[in-house]
């Protein structure tokens, strides 16, 4: 998959390894949802704004390498934030979540796969700028 409609090519990383993913996954003892590892195989990390829909600055995102990534009660937590942060908890259903760090508490959902997700993040900045015009 092409992620170009999220993120600016110069904002991407080399590409983590699939050993690299797999060793995430059993040091956590899950396994990452299918459209979570293509990323990482297209990027291991990403710090930076995703695309809005007209190509413009969006909403900040922080993936960090799969060997970063935190287990928060369910959620396997891969940005870093202050209170809260993003996350993902595996299963069937995927959900895409805002998580606290420090109670694992599931803030919001935001979506059932990776594009889902970066939807959200569009949507809730959209919402955020409307408000403050």
């Amino acid at each position: 998959m092409s992620y170009s409609e999220y993120f600016a090519s110069d904002q991407l990383d080399t590409p983590a390894t699939e050993d690299e993913i797999a060793h995430a996954e059993e040091a956590l003892g899950v396994t990452f949802p299918d459209d979570l590892r293509a990323f990482w195989l297209t990027s291991a990390t990403f710090n930076g704004q995703v695309l809005t829909a007209d190509g413009g600055p969006g909403p900040y995102l922080r993936v960090l390498h799969p060997s970063s990534v935190t287990k928060v009660g369910e959620a396997c937590v891969f940005g870093r934030g202050e209170d809260w942060d993003f996350g993902v908890v595996p299963g069937h259903p995927t959900r895409w979540v805002d998580v606290e760090r420090g109670t694992g508490e599931e803030l919001s959902e935001l979506g059932a796969t990776f594009v889902g997700f970066l939807e959200s993040l569009r949507g809730e900045f959209e919402t955020e700028n409307n408000l403050l015009d």
